[in-house]
């Protein structure tokens, strides 16, 4: 009589240790594939911003930033994830326009307080 058990748990016990290797090896490309988009993002919109301030240097105060509403036709961006690139930049600042309802984000050091 043959017996097919101890065979067959064996190629069954191979498949889920290979799928079990393979899940760990997809994670961690997919780690490092959202942390290689998120920093792309940082650093597109880090090139708008600084392309901003290089073409209008006689800019003051608040209008030296872009507003995000701005940005995200321009980066192709939602806004969260131009909040995600700037909340992770050590370039660019929030500052929030007293008396209007919306942040600019500008680039470089942050505005002295008054």
């Amino acid at each position: 009589m043959m017996q097919f058990g101890i065979g067959w748990l064996d190629t069954l016990s191979a498949l889920g240790n290979a799928a079990s290797i393979g899940t760990g090896i997809v994670a961690v490309w997919a780690f490092f594939v959202f942390i290689w988009s998120r920093r792309g993002n940082t650093r597109k919109l880090e090139a708008v911003l600084k392309q901003w301030l290089d073409q209008h240097p006689e800019q003051e105060g608040e209008m030296r930033g872009r507003k995000i509403g701005d940005l995200s036709p321009i980066l192709k961006m939602s806004e969260a994830e131009i909040f995600e690139a700037a909340r992770h930049s050590d370039k660019i600042h929030f500052v929030r326009v007293i008396g209007k309802e919306y942040y600019v984000l500008m680039y470089g050091p942050p505005p002295a307080k008054k």
